[in-house]
């Protein structure tokens, strides 16, 4: 299998400059750059793959079992909180880049340690007073599965509770190869997590989901079917199409111990391993040959489309004449519509705010909701002996209300894109030749380009990150409602954060011992009181977040439509422009030079359906590896 994709991608690399060379002169100014960049991106035989998923879920530990090596900082009383990348090196090492100081300050030149201080970098626990923020920690270690290009990413999670955190984690996203979700078999998956992994799955091509710590449930096939089911209807996949497997990390460590091929068989890692290992590289390099010969066939259909008409053109002197007004009033169109573009962008601009609106509002109100019904809940008492409860389900609620407002504001973007597109269309029509073929008409922006898959994910998981800003809560209450809960935690506690990480692991047992202690209404009414004052201020800087992300998406959203307007206008011009440019030659030639022309034009065309047979044999190639080569 890797021979033959290694065959494959050399000769797909080879088709870039002798396609450049065949198109010649032909050739669009402003399609030699997609070029470039997609024959760099084919070049790179790195592939990195996002282990993403809800903190404490065994990322980590999932990590370490597959490489066979206690690399990824893993421990029952820490949660990773730095972004994570491992790949290929024969020399130990790790490379920290770290956060800027203040908004218009550069952030430290990166610092190479030693893999033993990677947990003090990796992990809120183990910051040592002093420490720069992290913002990305690149691992190298002499993995053999890794020198087939893959690098694999550990990430805080979807409940990472600092903003700089889920910023690092997007930054990978949009050159994201796949996605290895992770969640766990003794909780099922949350709301935030299936919020994501619906988004996820409409974005990155290939998503793998491993259910951690099948060893800790009696039922782990019952428990795999029902994660298959909910994965299926939250993303509309039919479950067969769902690619996911159980694994335990314990069984795999016990049995390397023991020596038991058995236990490790059980532990589902030989599985998994087969699936990263040999499917994921051949599926992520399948698709990036696939998205070259995508990029080879349109440079070749827009570089031929002036040949076409002026093929029509030479036709005769009315055909000369009808398709050079044709192009004439095409071209006034297109450059009305660029001298537009100022007005264009506004206009843009004021509808996709008018239609964000609603959605604002509606998030609003959703987030005011979620505070009254907290504030009415904590007149339980059974709530305020066991808040974590009440705080659990206000965190799906705020994290279901942004993802609720991004799907909303998602369909809106593109219902506007589809819109201002169809406007800017500028077909040719009437030319009387079923030879003739239009000039490339305004395509609907390409709103999966990088920003906006930035901008999408950011969203996703600024959003599923809703639960992160409450998190903090979860801790805060324990020092708060039930003091001696978080002193019992003391060694462990470097302030609100570890709090949150580690309060709902304490939160129920220190909860429902204190209970017992405060019998009496003043009692009782201190306690609400004291989670009011901190969980009713986060509810509004989670408010306040939440709208901040969704109004930066709708920002990162215009631009994105914006330049994808501008750079296909700019495009049709050049490519209009190229058109009269062969039309206004065949007017100073004779009628015997146009027919020997004709002849040429007629002779190149056939050297582009050779161009047309190789790229068509060649996508057939890559499609039939893909569906008989990849393991299922």
């Amino acid at each position: 299998m890797k021979d033959d994709l290694d065959q494959l991608r050399d000769e797909v690399l080879g088709l870039f400059p002798r396609l450049e060379a065949k198109l010649g002169g032909d050739l669009l100014p402003e399609r030699r750059e997609p070029l470039n960049r997609a024959r760099a991106s084919l070049a790179d035989s790195r592939y990195l793959v996002l282990t993403v998923g809800e903190f404490k879920r065994g990322k980590s530990s999932l990590l370490n079992a597959l490489i066979g090596q206690r690399i990824f900082p893993v421990d029952p009383d820490v949660a990773t909180a730095t972004v994570c990348t491992l790949s290929w090196g024969e020399k130990p090492r790790a490379l920290l880049y770290f956060l800027p100081h203040g908004e218009d300050e550069k952030p430290p030149p990166p610092m190479t340690v030693d893999l033993s201080e990677v947990t003090r970098y990796a992990t809120e626990q183990g910051r040592v007073k002093g420490d720069l923020p992290v913002a990305r920690i690149d691992i190298v270690a002499p993995v053999p599965e890794l020198k087939s290009g893959l690098i694999l990413v550990d990430t805080p999670g979807v409940g990472s509770m600092n903003p700089a955190h889920t910023a690092a984690t997007s930054g990978f996203l949009p050159e994201a190869d796949a996605l290895l979700f992770v969640t766990s078999a003794v909780q099922p998956p949350s709301t935030a997590e299936l919020s994501f992994l619906s988004r996820a799955y409409e974005v990155c091509p290939i998503v793998l989901t491993a259910v951690t710590m099948i060893d800790k449930t009696s039922g782990a096939d019952a428990v795999i079917s029902e994660v298959r089911s909910r994965i299926a209807r939250v993303t509309g996949q039919s479950a067969s199409r769902v690619d996911l497997m159980g694994v335990s990390a314990l069984r795999k460590w016990n049995g390397l111990k023991a020596q038991d091929q058995e236990l490790i068989e059980q532990s589902g890692f030989p599985e998994l391993e087969r699936r990263l290992w040999t499917g994921l590289v051949a599926s992520c390099a399948i698709a990036r040959l696939g998205q070259a010969i995508d990029v080879l066939e349109a440079v070749t259909a827009e570089s031929e489309a002036p040949l076409r008409n002026e093929q029509s053109a030479l036709a005769g002197q009315a055909a000369l004449k009808d398709i050079d007004e044709q192009l004439k009033a095409a071209q006034a169109k297109v450059q009305e519509a660029r001298a537009e573009a100022p007005r264009r962008s506004r206009l843009l601009a004021d509808e996709l705010e008018e239609r964000y609106r609603p959605i604002r509002r509606e998030l609003t109100q959703a987030f005011d909701e979620m505070r009254l019904g907290f504030q009415q809940a904590t007149e339980d008492r059974n709530a305020l002996a066991e808040p974590k409860e009440v705080i659990n389900q206000l965190v799906r609620q705020m994290v279901e209300a942004q993802a609720e407002a991004n799907r909303t504001l998602t369909k809106v973007v593109d219902e506007v894109a589809a819109s201002f597109s169809e406007s800017l269309s500028i077909p040719l029509s009437g030319l009387g030749s079923e030879a003739a073929v239009t000039a490339p008409a305004l395509l609907p922006p390409r709103i999966d380009m990088p920003t906006r898959r930035f901008a999408s994910f950011r969203t996703v998981w600024g959003g599923a990150t809703a639960a992160g800003a409450v998190g903090l809560v979860a801790g805060g209450v324990l020092a708060l409602v039930f003091p001696p809960a978080a002193a019992a935690i003391g060694p462990f506690v470097a302030g609100p954060l570890i709090g949150g990480l580690l309060g709902q692991a304490v939160g129920v047992a220190g909860g429902v011992g204190q209970a017992r202690l405060y019998q009496h209404e003043r009692e009782d009414a201190e306690r609400r009181r004291r989670l009011r004052e901190y969980v009713v201020p986060r509810i509004d800087a989670t408010r306040r977040s939440s709208m901040d992300d969704l109004s930066q998406r709708l920002r990162d959203e215009t631009k994105a439509l914006t330049r994808a307007m501008d750079e296909q206008l700019a495009l049709d011009a050049s490519s209009l422009e190229a058109s009269r440019a062969r039309l206004q030659q065949a007017r100073t030639r004779t009628a015997t030079a146009n027919s020997t022309r004709l002849r040429e034009v007629e002779h190149r065309l056939e050297e582009y359906k050779d161009i047309y047979r190789t790229l068509a044999e060649m996508g057939y190639r890559i499609e039939g590896l893909g569906r008989s080569g990849v393991p299922a």
